[in-house]
């Protein structure tokens, strides 16, 4: 039996020795999953109507929130990039995204492309030991960028 086989009949017996504080826990984690399988939310109605009672990314009252789509606009429109706010508002960076479009902001293109002094630059320091993550925070890139950029360059033509 490899390491990522589960041997069923040890984890019956330990599940069977357990005691009933020490199973508690697992039964809880099991009546969860089943409440989220059959699509049913977790928690009490307060601790669902409560914005602090939740991480406000995955609060659903976020979703259609006019004030937050007010406050992400503005935001974006001082300079922040989307990234930046969303850490800033506790937020997915899709979710930002999605309020920009419902408010009806124009979106700014991203950089997507380096110069050829940056591209001769980014090869020197990627050959100095530079890693993409390194490189894409100097250049204002994503490191994926950085990293597909620098593969089709060193690509023959």
């Amino acid at each position: 039996m490899n390491s990522k086989q589960i041997d069923w009949v040890g984890f019956h017996h330990r599940l069977m020795s357990m005691s009933e504080a020490e199973f508690a826990p697992i039964k809880r984690l099991a009546e969860e999953a089943q409440r989220f399988a059959a699509g049913k939310t977790t928690g009490t109605q307060d601790e669902r109507s409560a914005p602090e009672s939740r991480a406000e990314s995955t609060s659903t009252w976020r979703r259609n929130d006019p004030e937050l789509t007010r406050l992400i606009a503005a935001d974006y429109r001082q300079g922040l990039t989307q990234a930046e706010i969303a850490a800033n508002r506790g937020v997915h960076v899709q979710t930002v995204k999605r309020h920009l479009l419902k408010g009806h902001q124009t979106v700014r293109s991203r950089q997507t492309k380096l110069t050829a002094g940056q591209l001769e630059e980014a090869k020197d320091l990627r050959s100095q030991g530079w890693s993409n993550r390194q490189l894409g925070e100097r250049y204002g890139l994503a490191h994926t960028t950085i990293a597909r950029i620098l593969a089709r360059a060193s690509e023959p033509e």
